[in-house]
């Protein structure tokens, strides 16, 4: 097939040396790995923070609960610091009043995030935390790593199938939004993590044959402010056989997963304004799932995530 010759997208990496580990059930390795972790991926990113007005329409009350919450997150961002120092059963048993104060304000923060995603994403009505959001206590039978708690707290607001509540949040294979908060590696990320084979397949068909539809929303502002392009932890190592090797974008099709991220500080983190920040970075998100997700209905159901 022959592609029009034409500028080229400019795509802004902001890459680093240090590296954040990634995404839902948090951490995230492109396998499904035995302990239940979900995958891990490692991040190279920098923060560039500075959010422009997010557009979300606050409720009545919204600000005053926004600051007090997020005065909390020094709290949260304490307690996980000294768990990953106290990974044991002793330290976690004598500070089980930290964590349950902790997962409160986690919970309420993840609340006002979903409330504020369903001002601009109406796919989401009826999802809440506990759809969302991973227990602390790893499953570690078949890990090498016996540490029995995970050192951050992530949730993943996500639509499901139509009609199946089940499917929602964790536990959906569309694209979502992604919030993970771990002292020195908080990040937000957004698409699709580890889809099966079908599903991969689908969507690199869908960039192949309207790939000048993700040109246009990768080159959008909002999204080169705090995107760029997808990130490129864990991709083949070449073009998979039945895809165009003349394709413009090679990399696309090389992709196991369809995700984009960005780093936040923890200072932005326990800023007053981190949940209009937040809010501003995943709409900044939502075309490319809305494209990924359109995919998803176009070619049928696919297994759920279990």
């Amino acid at each position: 097939m022959k592609y029009p010759e034409k500028e080229p997208v400019k795509v802004v990496f902001r890459r680093a040396e240090a590296r954040v580990a990634f995404m839902p059930q948090s951490g995230i390795r492109c396998d499904r790995v035995a302990d239940g972790e979900g995958p891990v991926a490692q991040l190279n990113r920098v923060s560039d923070s500075g959010s422009e007005g997010s557009g979300f329409e606050p409720q009545r009350g919204h600000r005053a609960t926004q600051v007090a919450q997020n005065s909390e997150m020094k709290r949260v961002l304490g307690f996980l610091t000294d768990l990953a120092q106290n990974n044991n059963r002793e330290w976690f048993t004598a500070n089980k009043e930290r964590y349950q104060q902790a997962l409160a304000i986690f919970t309420q923060l993840s609340e006002q995030f979903i409330a504020g995603l369903q001002q601009f994403d109406d796919t989401m009505p009826g999802i809440t935390p506990k759809d969302c959001m991973w227990r602390i206590y790893r499953d570690t039978r078949f890990s090498k790593d016996k540490t029995p708690y995970k050192d951050h707290f992530g949730v993943y607001p996500c639509a499901g199938q139509p009609g199946r509540p089940q499917t929602m949040g964790k536990k959906s294979d569309r694209a979502g939004y992604y919030l993970h908060i771990q002292p020195g590696q908080c990040m937000f990320a957004a698409g699709m993590w580890c889809p099966n084979t079908d599903l991969t397949n689908a969507v690199r068909r869908e960039l192949q044959a309207n790939y000048e539809e993700m040109e246009e929303i990768m080159a959008a502002a909002p999204f080169q402010r705090y995107f760029g392009d997808f990130d490129q932890t864990c991709m083949l190592k070449r073009v998979p056989a039945g895809y165009d090797a003349d394709f413009p974008h090679p990399d696309w099709l090389r992709q196991k997963w369809f995700i984009i991220s960005t780093p936040f500080t923890d200072k932005e983190v326990c800023a007053p304004d981190f949940l209009d920040h937040l809010l501003d970075v995943a709409r900044a998100a939502k075309p490319m799932n809305d494209f990924l997700n359109y995919t998803f209905e176009e070619y049928g159901e696919f297994p759920d995530r279990r």
